[in-house]
């Protein structure tokens, strides 16, 4: 199912409707999970008029509760959590607007804090790492709006199946 999925997920891409080559977009990205913050940054450039590439980093903020956690030192701490690369092309594009398609490998390597216990008594959750700090990967997916020079990213990993979104404004651009 994995591979039929990418498959059609590529065909997409690269069946298209064409699009002007050469366009950049740059997003502040920001995904949220329990005690943690992942900022970062993702980038998109069209280097041919039907295809182009996505790559994005980001890395986590932590802030644990100690009292909910079961396997985890308990300062707060920051480090890298993950990349992508993978394929974008647009689906429609004129002047004003464009919408689009992203969808590539995803690589994870940071906490992922899974509920572990439900305390009845106390009416807390017990948590855990289920990453046991081991690398992680699986497909990621977005999708983007444009709207002259300002743009929305919206994306969901299939590994943790989580969701990202991002922003941006383009400064310089080509013009129309």
């Amino acid at each position: 199912m994995k591979r039929f999925s990418l498959s059609i997920l590529l065909f997409l891409l690269v069946g298209t409707s064409p699009i002007r080559a050469g366009e950049a977009l740059y997003w502040l990205s920001l995904g949220h999970s329990r005690y943690l913050l992942t900022p970062g940054l993702d980038f998109s450039y069209q280097f041919k008029p039907r295809l182009g590439f996505n790559l994005g980093l980001a890395m986590y903020i932590q802030q644990p509760d100690h009292l909910q956690l079961s396997n985890q030192s308990f300062e707060a701490r920051t480090g890298f959590h993950q990349a992508n690369l993978g394929l974008s092309a647009y689906f429609f594009q004129n002047a004003e607007h464009g919408l689009g398609l992203i969808a590539g490998y995803k690589l994870y390597y940071g906490p992922d804090y899974r509920i572990l216990h439900f305390d009845a008594r106390s009416q807390k959750q017990i948590y855990f790492d289920a990453s046991i700090l081991k690398p992680e990967s699986g497909l990621d997916m977005g999708i983007f709006y444009r709207y002259r020079k300002c743009s929305i990213l919206i994306k969901f990993d299939l590994a943790r199946k989580r969701a990202r979104i991002g922003c941006s404004y383009l400064f310089c651009s080509r013009s129309s």
